[in-house]
């Protein structure tokens, strides 16, 4: 069933959806793991930029992921309202 496995893969975050898959999980914890040991090797203030930066790359990349959708998505419904719209059984002028 489509349905329950989009629920049990995706998990709602405020106006987001994120995978919740083994991928993801490992991608976290090593994002975590390199924050921490960025955390241990730079000063306070240094450390803060690395942040900033963190922030800024993930909404860059959420936008991305937003448009890239929305481009397959028009693709998509353009194809099928092509498909629809073809006729079976041309007429012959």
């Amino acid at each position: 069933d489509y349905g329950s496995d989009f629920r049990r893969r995706y998990v709602p975050i405020g106006e987001h959806c994120t995978a919740t898959g083994r991928l993801q999980g490992r991608g976290q914890s090593h994002c975590r793991y390199l924050m921490d040991e960025l955390a241990n090797k730079f000063s306070k203030a240094d450390f803060s930029k690395v942040e900033e930066l963190h922030q800024r790359m993930t909404i860059v990349q959420q936008y991305e992921s937003t448009e890239h959708f929305k481009c397959g998505l028009s693709t998509g419904l353009l194809l099928m309202k092509e498909a629809y719209e073809y006729p079976l059984n041309p007429k012959e002028d």
